[in-house]
């Protein structure tokens, strides 16, 4: 799977820290969606959960993936700069657009899987794919263009399943298995018999 020549990727640390931020993201959506919590408190909680994902991508590197880290941390800080746009800038003046927050997040990480797919494995193609949909869902039910009452409910419980979910399954030891070689199939040596001296071939 990893097509780089020289790889440092310590597996164990990769998938606990994988684990952690996928359990920690779906945490956060579950305590975002079912307590009403200070904003602050709010932020504080996201920006652990951010920490851990900037550690995730730390432990997981091998040689050849500064490209992926700097794609990483370019829709993070793209996230949390709109994030800040609209919880704190000028006092909260923009939280309508508080409701976009879920949906721009799904979108933003789908974009960083798209750096996963062309440099650890295509498979995290279905994980951007699922990240776009959900957040282009979220978003379209938040603008009203497509009134989806239940998004519009649960909005951060589904994000907290949609990005931590898929995080759990990444950190599933066969996603870093290589890939083994079919063996190939062998010919039965033949088998003499002395009585008539002719060949038996077992098939």
């Amino acid at each position: 799977m990893l097509d780089f020549k020289a790889t440092s990727l310590n597996i164990t640390k990769a998938s606990f820290t994988l684990a952690g931020w996928g359990l920690l993201l779906l945490l956060a959506g579950c305590i975002n969606q079912w307590f009403e919590l200070k904003t602050d408190f709010v932020l504080l909680l996201w920006v652990g959960v951010t920490v851990l994902g900037v550690l995730a991508q730390l432990a997981g590197m091998a040689n050849g993936l500064g490209l992926n880290l700097l794609a990483w941390l370019f829709v993070i800080a793209a996230g949390w700069v709109f994030t800040y746009y609209v919880t704190k800038f000028e006092n909260g003046v923009h939280a309508d657009l508080y409701g976009d927050l879920a949906g721009v997040w799904l979108i933003l990480l789908g974009i960083g899987y798209v750096a996963c797919i062309f440099q650890l494995d295509r498979r995290f193609a279905l994980i951007a794919a699922l990240h776009f949909v959900a957040g282009a869902l979220l978003e379209l039910s938040a603008r009203g263009i497509v009134s989806l009452e239940f998004l519009d409910s649960y909005s951060s419980l589904v994000f907290g399943l949609v990005a931590g979910v898929p995080l759990l399954v990444a950190a599933l030891p066969f996603w870093y298995a290589e890939a083994q070689p079919e063996p190939q199939s062998q010919s039965q040596p033949a088998v003499y018999h002395p009585e008539t001296n002719f060949p038996e071939t077992n098939y």
